[in-house]
């Protein structure tokens, strides 16, 4: 269970990384958790947008990098098994 939390920690620091680098500013993507299944084949990283007016196009940009974001993954996690990754919006709260 270690290897799993231990590699889901890892995906979810190289995409923010990598999103922090292609965003263009007009809002804040966090990826705020990445969950990784247990045979390691797919993995769903969690995003929340500021501001939340912003969020499908920036929902729209996210699903557009995906396959940039596993190269850049490949290229600097040193996994046996890089997964197919997607995208999904976090749950936000409104007052």
């Amino acid at each position: 269970m270690w290897k799993q939390e231990k590699t889901e920690s890892l995906f979810q620091r190289l995409a923010a990384d990598f999103f922090q680098t292609v965003s263009n500013g007009t809002s804040l993507i966090t990826i705020t958790a990445c969950r990784l299944s247990p045979d390691g084949k797919h993995a769903a990283i969690v995003i929340s947008v500021l501001p939340a007016a912003e969020t499908p196009l920036a929902y729209e940009f996210a699903k557009r990098q995906l396959h940039d974001l596993r190269d850049y993954i490949r290229a600097r996690a040193r996994v046996h098994r890089i997964p197919r990754f997607d995208i999904s919006l976090a749950l936000t709260q409104t007052q």
